[in-house]
């Protein structure tokens, strides 16, 4: 459906730059991004967020279900994730707040929730709200981060920019993936899901702490 409704798009083609390469391109991109404290704090944020998402609830969830509510609750509880990023974004188009990179950074912190819950009551009862929340949230965060990133950079560069976002808030996922079991293994469960929640949460407070993240307004 996404591919298909690329090929309708239709926009003019923009003149050749001259003398321009993938390189230079490269460094282009690259002065955009780092001279934005805004962007790459909150890329920075993302990088420990999504390595912690993947080794806490992709490879310790299962291990913590399978002692606890069977593999066939954890399908509906990582459903509810969905349901809640559903909700958030039928919310986000109805209303953003003035600061709305602020607000989605700050809901950033409920990705902690399922962490502690997995950690400490791995009940559906906890559980399904925890994952309802943080996927709300993080919902929330896409669209301010969205509006944010193409309201405030010039378009000419803003898929450059966009690379290094990508590059930045998914290369740890593998690293949280692979460090996640023999992290476990050596701490224990618990420990490891409330380590990850706690560095979560610093990440965020970091992130916010950042002048550029706080005052940033939507036009």
């Amino acid at each position: 459906a996404a591919g298909a409704a690329f090929r309708a798009v239709r926009v003019a083609s923009p003149p050749a730059a001259t003398g321009s390469s993938p390189l230079r391109d490269l460094a282009a991109g690259w002065t955009e991004f780092a001279s934005r404290p805004w962007v790459w704090i909150v890329v920075l944020q993302f990088m420990i967020v999504n390595a912690v998402w993947s080794g806490g609830v992709k490879v310790l969830g299962p291990a913590v279900a399978d002692e606890t509510i069977g593999r066939g609750l954890w399908g509906v509880v990582l459903s509810a994730e969905t349901l809640g990023a559903v909700v958030g974004g039928l919310l986000a188009a109805r209303w953003q707040p003035r600061r709305a990179l602020l607000f989605g950074v700050s809901l950033t912190a409920m990705d902690a929730l399922p962490l502690l819950t997995l950690g400490y009551a791995p009940t559906v009862p906890f559980l399904l709200p925890a994952m309802f929340l943080t996927g709300l949230a993080l919902e929330q965060f896409g669209v301010a981060w969205e509006v944010s990133l193409q309201q405030n950079i010039p378009p000419e560069k803003l898929a450059r920019v966009y690379s290094y976002d990508a590059l930045g808030s998914f290369i740890a996922l593998p690293i949280g993936e692979t460090a996640a079991g023999p992290l476990a293994a050596m701490v224990g469960t618990r420990p490891a899901l409330a380590g990850g929640a706690v560095l979560v949460a610093a990440a965020c407070l970091t992130a916010i702490s950042v002048p550029g993240v706080r005052t940033l307004t939507r036009h």
